[in-house]
């Protein structure tokens, strides 16, 4: 059943979409492998999180669930692909993420109202 006050974030970044969403009523599942960003943004939206009006998910779309894979790190680019987040040359860390799947977070979470994708696929 469709939660009508819940909306993923799938790629939170720094977190912008997320706070409008809150600001808007709705709770926010926020998808995020970038380990920085989830630090940064469980920093700054610590109040929110404590409410139950948000919750990071600290783990990478893919296409299994629970598998640790290469996650590549360059600022709003990073990416599970490399050649995404190194686009243009551009130098990129890697780091292991736990993976997840849309349906395993729909069996955790629930079923969104509506759901942002900010993930790129292979280019």
């Amino acid at each position: 059943m469709v939660q009508r006050d819940l909306i993923y974030d799938l790629g939170m970044f720094e977190g912008q979409d997320a706070a409008f969403y809150m600001s808007k009523g709705f709770r926010v599942i926020s998808l995020e492998a970038n380990p920085e960003f989830c630090e940064r943004n469980s920093q700054k939206y610590a109040r929110e999180i404590a409410d139950g009006r948000l919750t990071i998910v600290p783990k990478a779309l893919w296409h299994e669930a629970g598998k640790c894979i290469p996650f590549h790190i360059y600022s709003g680019w990073s990416s599970v692909y490399h050649e995404v987040a190194a686009r243009e040359n551009n130098p990129t860390t890697e780091v292991q993420a736990v993976t997840t799947t849309i349906p395993a977070l729909f069996q955790e979470y629930g079923v969104p109202y509506y759901l942002k994708c900010d993930l790129v696929d292979k280019i």
